[in-house]
């Protein structure tokens, strides 16, 4: 549980960088920087899903369907470069997804 909550705090320190490059115009750093995060976000988003119903019998109702759609339109907007989709996806949406997780992952962790 420690490395996902490292990797957690990780993308979401390298999702405040990109917003800044991408806040700046500074896109193809901002783009390169995605494309590195991406495995990793990828792999913290399915490990969130794939442990909902372990959450949910918790009392944390987490709602898959948006986290999907979150990831969704991540993808579309770096296939389609648009760079304030981008901007609103990372900031808005993954963000606090990813801060929802690591407070799950904090909790879990000084309960047991």
């Amino acid at each position: 549980m420690q490395k996902i909550a490292e990797k957690v705090r990780s993308v979401l320190a390298e999702i405040d960088s990109i917003y800044e490059m991408l806040c700046q115009n500074n896109t193809n750093p901002a783009m390169k920087a995605i494309s590195q995060i991406m495995p990793e976000l990828n792999e913290i988003i399915m490990k969130l899903i794939s442990e909902i119903p372990y959450y949910r019998q918790l009392g944390v109702d987490l709602p898959e369907d948006v986290i999907l759609a979150q990831l969704q339109n991540l993808l579309e907007a770096f296939e389609q470069s648009d760079m304030v989709m981008l901007a609103d996806t990372l900031k808005y949406e993954l963000t606090n997804t990813l801060q929802v997780y690591d407070e799950i992952l904090i909790q879990l962790e000084a309960e047991s």
